[in-house]
């Protein structure tokens, strides 16, 4: 029997394919931030590399018309940045070629990267801030994408989603920070919170852990910590066989605190996604927040 439809009914179907593409592509990925390297010389410009997907592989490009703030907090003070570096890398261009030579052994498909020069001796910790996205999926699609990218024991049957076809809208911001030491003289003031809507803030200085020690962080929204949160580690590691570890998946406790055992020297990563029901006279059904951090431990 031939079907048909309504001109409101095939625009609504129409609209659910393209937001559930632009779920499956968007909302599961997190953004970091790259440096090329996280030790610099003072009054020198550095690159950093904005990823939106891994540590090692953008898989979409962070455009300048998305960014809602960047920022650095200096051993002197924190302030606003203009985006007046940022680019877009394109396959081919002498940017390209300069960008692969630095970020060996990323993919810079998709990358995008801002400038910076610290004027000053000290640690530095750069926050990049985008606007909200809003995105929509069917519910079997979201309850996958609670349990293998968030960690998220969230029941959609609690809030009314039987249907696995319901239709499911989110809103999500992603904010992302990177720790980078100038010179030799290290200073505390990273180990504070940049009041960003949410954050990952290390309880110790990075450059004061060795090898076999805990590195403790606090995790938070709005300088309140965030009790029970999962949260994903990794390093840059390199494996000579191509392997890549799964990362670990910590819990902070009744502080908002979590407890990393450095294992290794090199890069680390973590991020967080906190996901809520929306207000009730939001036209979303769930709000996430996300917040990543990347640090080297020599």
């Amino acid at each position: 029997m031939r079907r048909f439809f309504s001109l409101n009914q095939l625009i609504l179907v129409c609209c659910v394919g393209v937001l559930s593409a632009q779920f499956s592509i968007l909302s599961g990925h997190m953004v970091f931030l790259r440096p090329s390297s996280y030790q610099l010389a003072p009054d020198t410009p550095a690159q950093v590399l904005v990823l939106d997907g891994t540590y090692e592989e953008s898989l979409i490009p962070v455009v300048e018309t998305s960014v809602d703030k960047l920022q650095i907090r200096s051993p002197r003070r924190q302030s606003t940045q203009r985006l007046r570096s940022w680019e877009t890398l394109e396959e081919g261009t002498k940017l390209w070629r300069q960008a692969e030579e630095v970020f060996e052994g990323a993919d810079l498909k998709h990358a995008s990267l801002f400038e910076i020069t610290p004027k000053d001796e000290g640690s530095y910790m750069i926050s990049l801030e985008l606007k909200a996205f809003r995105v929509a999926a069917y519910a079997d699609e979201f309850r996958e994408y609670l349990q293998t990218e968030l960690a998220s024991s969230l029941d959609l049957a609690e809030f009314g989603f039987t249907d696995d076809k319901a239709i499911i809208k989110e809103r999500f911001i992603k904010v992302a920070k990177t720790l980078v030491q100038v010179g030799d003289v290290t200073s505390d003031q990273v180990t504070k919170p940049m009041n960003l809507l949410m954050e990952i803030v290390p309880m110790t200085h990075p450059a004061e852990i060795q090898v076999g020690d805990i590195l403790q962080f606090k995790v938070m929204e709005k300088r309140k910590p965030i009790r029970g949160q999962s949260v994903f580690v990794g390093r840059n590691q390199g494996l000579s066989d191509g392997d890549e570890e799964e990362p670990m998946v910590l819990v902070s406790d009744d502080k908002g605190v979590i407890s990393l055992p450095i294992t290794h020297e090199g890069i680390w990563w973590m991020y967080f996604v906190d996901i809520q029901p929306a207000p009730r006279r939001d036209t979303m059904d769930f709000v996430s927040q996300w917040a990543s951090l990347t640090f080297e431990i020599k």
